[in-house]
């Protein structure tokens, strides 16, 4: 299996138990932030798989290079990446949303409407820039996904990593909060570098998929576990 098709299918199926877990978390503690950090991871999830999917038929019918691929699979290759995209501005939408709960606004403009600005913006860019006229069809994907990445995933996750570890860990003193804020940087300053990952070979390939997407996962897991054992903690302070 070629490291561009294996890569991200083992991300995704690590994401999903990080969700599953953030999501159980929630379950126990009620902390409602939680519940938005397990659907994003789950879009994370299903968009690395359908990166995963992209990567196996480009291959398969061009040999990796979209300006080969035949005119009558061109259609349904450009409708899996826009899907794809999607996810990548759900998973935006929901990182804002996150922040957001974690810091305690009731504001409807963060909570919900920003999110959906993001969400909406994201999903017009990518569908209009996927089936657009720009050629070559590579300049095309390169340009959408730049759009969606560089121009919104990025800043949303850099942006919401700041906050998290410079205004609201250093205020609550919270290591959840910290893990989370680690995991939205390592996530957003990563994403940039896929093209020079891709271009060096399969072992920086690899470290990409690696700070990018399964360290983020795992700190987003480690922090649901500290919320737990802090909630844990206080209940048992408040039974003393």
């Amino acid at each position: 299996m070629q490291v561009e098709v294996l890569f991200p299918a083992v991300t995704g199926l690590i994401l999903l138990p990080a969700s599953l877990f953030s999501y159980t978390v929630y379950r126990e503690t009620g902390y409602k932030p939680l519940q938005i950090l397990a659907l994003g991871l789950i879009f994370v999830a299903v968009e690395s798989f359908l990166d995963a999917y992209e990567a196996s038929r480009l291959l398969a019918l061009a040999g990796g290079d979209w300006n080969r691929v035949p005119d009558d699979k061109l259609g349904y290759l450009l409708t899996v990446d826009a899907i794809r995209g999607i996810f990548i501005v759900l998973w935006a939408g929901a990182e804002v949303a996150f922040t957001a709960g974690v810091a305690g606004t009731e504001k409807r403009f963060y909570t919900r409407t920003l999110p959906a600005i993001i969400v909406a913006v994201g999903i017009v860019e990518t569908i209009a820039l996927n089936f657009s006229g720009i050629e070559p069809l590579q300049k095309r994907i390169l340009v959408s996904s730049a759009g969606r990445v560089l121009g919104i995933l990025v800043p949303v996750a850099i942006i919401s990593g700041a906050y998290l570890i410079v205004k609201i860990w250093r205020e609550v003193g919270s290591k959840s909060i910290l893990a989370w804020g680690i995991a939205f940087l390592s996530h957003g300053f990563t994403l940039p570098l896929y093209p020079l990952a891709k271009e060096t070979g399969s072992i920086a390939l690899g470290l990409w998929y690696l700070f990018g997407g399964v360290v983020p996962a795992a700190l987003a897991a480690l922090g649901a576990y500290q919320l737990r054992e802090e909630a844990r903690m206080a209940a048992e302070e408040v039974e003393e």
